[in-house]
């Protein structure tokens, strides 16, 4: 008995030494609260030019002009930089973007890459295949070659900071490398400018949906199509030249293994290589503010996960102050303001990205095409599920065997041809062949399925977008503006937009607004012809390399090397919600694109600074957070449109939840303490999902983001698709011709509320906060065992369905309760006149450690709608100190340092 005993004792010990020494390994990996930092003078990080991997010397400009670089946080973690010169201030930026966010740092690299797979193994090669087949890397390089010699040294100090910070620190890297045994590699000039292209990627998605819709136009019924596109009768702003006919928009897809499309965009939506992005942004002029100075306010929201996007900053040298929001990795300011002007960047609504289908060929022209299947055999809904192995199939994307060869406009062409070695953790290296025409990188290549589902080969699929085009000057437009101190020195920095197309919104401190819609667009978009499907590479125009810009009046322009937006109107107030170019708040902006989401939100915003007469920093967050839902303003009152009539339901619960939500008392707002959110929402995913859930690819775009224009539609028709989704007629009336649906859905929605709420009266003690929980994502922590538990964060729902404010976002997943949707990141109201009024959130908060104070600290005020200001004068957060040294000693070192290495090495 005392030798197991012992042998317990002993276990335990063992244990406890175990979890002890993890614990200091973690308490290690968090950065010290004070620190005097040496800097070798002059010492620079390893870079590589346009040659790609070789060593730059250092520049021969000193680090340090001054004495040294001060960095002081506030309790809530977020620094204030002082600098001698705007270089040392990017230097600084670079050290505390490292310092706070070092994985999601290196996670966005990765990305940007193609090389996640190298840190987690299969799971992720499907990202980085589509990655390395976009070739972001190499053209990040281009741009950086091609960039003004004032703009490299600034990148160059930022990434020198971060390198320094690599350099010197102590202690373990951030949990996430420990739990991969990862070591980062020192930081590049090339991966500073990699987030830009990956924002022009992420806010240009639409070629996504025009494979979806391509598709779709082989598989469904014309008066299906009607239903869900509406817009494809008429031609746009009554344009005589264009074609609406079927035939011609769906030149590019006659022939193609359209259901093999679907297998595609499936795997591309579960690498998950194309988060959503979008936000609300507007100035308002000094007629409607109690000042009468003018505010800029804006809420930007994303994919919910922690850490979070944004990172707040605020730098002051001897040039000026300049505070906002950053993104790590980028040394630049995304919204904010320095000391004249105030600013702000949002996605606009245009397409810059179309897909081309190829037609291959041999040598000879003799088109290389298998026999295809039909596109509408087999049942719609098994689109995209496995339907038996095909053991003779070749892969998704070979288009039988790689051709080397395919048609352009009766020409005969090679496709360039480079290969892509992808590491992958604890497996072979992959290989990737990746094509490029004269169209574009062929997306297909980089997009692979198992040879089974018999879909059969897929024809090369060419993608074209700006956020693909070589020599992007976005760095130089964001170095511009902001440094800007007048509206002619933003239409200056405006010039250099290229991809991503964002709307610029600003306000000056002597009282000027104005909104620009400056960046490029494809040609095609900016002669108003958006391509319904993808188009035939085979007979497209040629110069597909030209691009055009669209003014801010809606006018096409020529396809000038540098023109500009010009401003709207002198008015009241200017925004932005992702909707198209111009919106001015007072007439409907023009068509620009298909299936644009933020008019909803555009009207509302538009409505709320009409009325608006005395905004201050309060009244302007109140704005943001506005909560009416107008997706459920426009679809209750026809989801409500059956009797509710026990008789006729034969359920009370039925009729509670009518009489709730018919009721005017909630006002479509999406309160976190209301039941009647909870129950729309509930309602609303089972009638999705019985809609459009049949649908091939499982109805995504109708979905997820929500857009209830296809619902709006489906209700107010006929009642065929009703019908159809019933597999009945049932009816009660030619004008009621979906309540049995209706009404079926409403019970199913009620029934699994109560199944996944047991004990709890939905109708005395429900409430939407007490049912849903808006999960923010721990990213690569996420499932790890005590750690996913310590890092995991989740918010009470607010908003949603279009609402301005976006908290918790209510899209309809595939999933149920709890939900992550699309919330909120950032948010700000700026003064320019006062920056010292300006206010701002970021959730979760500034850090990306989970055993930071800053790692949550905003979330309590985030939830309750409260914004903080950055106070330059409180350092309870800690100071840092960058000192130049003649000479280097900055190497980490220290006996729990050398102790982390060996670990990790044994665990390599």
């Amino acid at each position: 008995m005392r030798t197991v005993a012992k042998v317990l004792f002993a276990c335990l010990c063992v244990v406890v030494v175990v979890l002890a020494l993890v614990w200091a390994l973690l308490v290690s990996s968090l950065p010290p609260r004070d620190a005097v930092v040496s800097v070798s003078l002059g010492r620079t990080g390893i870079n590589s030019d346009a040659g790609g991997g070789r060593q730059v010397p250092p520049e021969p400009y000193p680090l340090f002009p001054g004495d040294r670089i001060k960095i002081t946080r506030d309790r809530y973690g977020i620094p204030t930089i002082r600098a001698s010169d705007v270089r040392d201030a990017a230097y600084a930026l670079g050290y505390v973007h490292a310092r706070d966010r070092l994985w999601q740092m290196e996670m966005v690299r990765r990305l940007g890459t193609g090389r996640q797979s190298e840190i987690f193994g299969g799971r992720t090669l499907a990202a980085d295949r589509f990655m390395r087949t976009l070739g972001l890397e190499e053209l990040c390089a281009g741009d950086l070659a091609a960039s003004d010699a004032e703009v490299k040294y600034f990148i160059r100090a930022y990434t020198d900071g971060v390198n320094q910070f690599l350099r010197s620190r102590r202690g373990a890297l951030p949990p996430e490398f420990l739990v991969y045994a990862h070591d980062p590699e020192p930081w590049r000039d090339t991966d500073t400018l990699l987030l830009g292209r990956l924002l022009a990627l992420w806010q240009s998605q639409d070629w996504v949906a025009q494979i979806y819709r391509g598709a779709l136009g082989q598989l469904l019924e014309p008066r299906q199509l009607q239903t869900l596109w509406p817009d494809l009768a008429e031609p746009p702003d009554g344009d005589a030249t264009w074609d609406t006919s079927h035939a011609v928009r769906m030149a590019g897809v006659a022939g193609q293994n359209v259901r093999g499309w679907l297998a595609l965009l499936g795997e591309l939506e579960e690498s998950r290589a194309l988060p959503r992005v979008s936000g609300n942004l507007w100035a308002a002029s000094g007629s409607k503010t109690t000042s009468g100075l003018p505010l800029v306010a804006g809420d930007f929201h994303g994919d919910d996960r922690v850490p979070a996007h944004w990172y707040l900053v605020r730098i002051e040298t001897p040039e000026g102050t300049l505070s906002g929001g950053t993104l790590p990795g980028f040394p630049f300011v995304l919204t904010g303001q320095n000391d004249d002007l105030a600013f702000g960047l949002n996605g606009s609504a245009s397409d810059t990205a179309e897909v081309l289908v190829e037609r291959s060929c041999d040598p000879d022209g003799r088109p290389q095409a298998g026999p295809q299947p039909d596109p509408r055999s087999g049942p719609v809904s098994d689109a995209v599920s496995d339907a038996g192995s095909h053991a003779g199939a070749p892969d998704i994307g070979s288009d039988n065997g790689f051709a080397t060869h395919y048609l352009d406009n009766g020409r005969v062409r090679a496709f360039s041809v480079r290969e892509e070695r992808i590491r992958v953790r604890f497996s072979p290296d992959e290989v990737l062949r990746v094509r490029s025409s004269r169209n574009g990188v062929i997306v297909s290549d980089g997009i692979r399925l198992p040879r089974s589902g018999g879909w059969g080969p897929v024809g090369p699929l060419a993608l074209r977008s700006s956020a693909l085009a070589p020599g992007s000057t976005l760095p130089e437009a964001l170095y511009r503006l902001n440094r800007a101190r007048s509206v002619a020195e933003v239409h200056s920095a405006a010039r250099f937009f290229s991809a991503p197309h964002w709307t610029v919104v600003y306000a000056t401190r002597d009282g000027r607004i104005g909104r620009l819609d400056p960046a490029a667009s494809s040609r095609q978009h900016a002669l108003r012809a958006v391509p319904f499907a993808p188009r035939p590479g085979w007979l497209a125009p040629d110069d597909p390399g030209r691009h055009g810009f669209r003014l801010s009046d809606g006018a096409p322009a020529d396809p000038d090397p540098d023109p500009v937006s010009i401003p709207v109107p002198a008015q009241d107030f200017v925004l932005s919600t992702n909707d198209p170019p111009p919106w001015t708040g007072k007439t409907p902006a023009p068509s620009f694109g298909q299936g644009m989401s933020g008019q909803a939100r555009a009207l509302r915003l538009a409505a709320l600074l009409e009325e608006a007469r005395a905004l201050d920093v309060p009244a302007a967050g109140r704005i943001l957070d506005d909560r009416f839902s107008p997706a459920l303003a426009s679809l209750l009152p026809l989801m409500l449109r059956f009797s509710p009539d026990f008789e006729v339901t034969g359920s009370r619960s039925i009729a509670a939840a009518h009489y709730l939500l018919s009721s005017g008392g909630w006002g479509y707002r999406m309160d976190p303490e209301r039941l009647e959110p909870l129950l729309a929402v509930a309602w609303l995913h089972e009638l999705n999902d019985a809609l459009f859930g049949g649908i091939p690819g499982r109805g995504r775009p109708f979905r997820q983001p929500f857009d209830p224009g296809p619902v709006v539609r489906v209700l107010a028709a006929d009642g065929f698709w009703c019908r159809e989704a019933l597999q009945d007629a049932r009816s009660e009336s030619p004008q009621d011709t979906c309540g049995p649906l209706l009404r079926e859905t409403l019970l199913v929605s009620l029934a699994r509320l109560n199944r996944e709420n047991p004990g709890m009266d939905l109708f005395t003690q429900g409430r939407r906060d007490r049912v849903q929980r808006s999960a923010i994502h721990s990213g690569a922590l996420e499932g790890v065992p005590v750690l996913g538990r310590l890092a995991h964060l989740s918010l009470p729902p607010a908003g949603g369905l279009q609402s301005l404010d976006r908290r918790g976002g209510d899209e309809p997943h595939d999933g149920f309760f709890p939900v992550a949707g699309l919330g909120s990141g950032l948010r700000v109201v700026l003064d320019p006149a006062r920056a010292d009024n300006s206010r701002y959130a970021v959730v979760p908060g500034q850090s990306g450690h989970f055993l930071s104070p800053a790692y949550r600290n905003q979330v309590a005020l985030w939830a309750s709608g409260q914004l903080i200001g950055m106070d330059s004068t409180d350092t309870s957060g800690g100071t840092t100190v960058l000192r130049p040294v003649s000479s280097d000693d900055t190497e980490g070192s220290g006996v729990l340092f050398t102790l982390v290495r060996c670990i990790k090495s044994l665990l390599k």
